[in-house]
């Protein structure tokens, strides 16, 4: 698991709600956009790079291409970018009185 500023990937072999092998899970806080989520997968480097898939629509949300990089994500969302598929969880806002996020 790698955490980056209260953001963590974990990374797991797991099967989304339409049975399809998805290569990672993205727990994020809620908020998150598109091109943050995208960086943050490692699916791209820069949010630089993410403004530019998203724009030529590369970027699939639930099976459909999605061209806003400022779409935020809800938990169960799909992302899919050159093959890799990343299903997105959103962490609760309730994280307690000692969370650092």
């Amino acid at each position: 698991m790698i955490k980056e500023d209260c953001v963590e990937l974990k990374i797991e072999d797991i099967v989304d709600n339409s049975g399809d092998r998805v290569d990672k899970v993205l727990t994020v806080n809620p908020g998150t956009n598109l091109g943050q989520a995208l960086k943050l997968s490692g699916m791209v480097l820069s949010g630089g790079e993410a403004k530019v898939v998203i724009a030529d629509g590369l970027v699939m949300v639930n099976g459909e291409p999605e061209t806003r990089r400022g779409r935020k994500l809800s938990s169960g969302d799909v992302i899919e970018l050159n093959g890799a598929r990343a299903e997105v969880a959103v962490r609760s806002r309730d994280t307690g009185p000692h969370s650092a996020c």
